[in-house]
């Protein structure tokens, strides 16, 4: 390895002052985040591509078959007693 008397002046001034040119640096690159999250923050929204979410129906179709199933179902509020099978009991069934 060659001894740093050897080495060019601008090197030997790099490497004295290696702290500070590492802080500016690094207080480059942080600029240069916040200013491109703050480009990307103020870039309004796509209104396109919101109404194409906003009316696409992902949620499926239901068939006329399910339609009269969820209609065949009882009320939570419904008086008609659950039938059990044989040596069951309702534990929640007031006495």
């Amino acid at each position: 390895m060659k001894n740093l008397s050897q080495t060019p002046a601008i090197i030997r001034k790099i490497f004295s002052h290696t702290a500070m040119v590492s802080l500016i640096v690094i207080s480059l690159v942080t600029l240069y985040s916040v200013y491109l999250v703050q480009q990307s923050s103020t870039v309004p929204p796509d209104e396109e591509y919101i109404l194409e979410l906003q009316t696409k129906n992902s949620f499926g179709r239901f068939d006329q078959a399910t339609i009269d199933k969820i209609e065949r179902l009882k009320a939570p509020n419904d008086a008609a007693a659950a039938e059990l099978p044989n040596g069951r009991i309702n534990p929640f069934k007031p006495e």
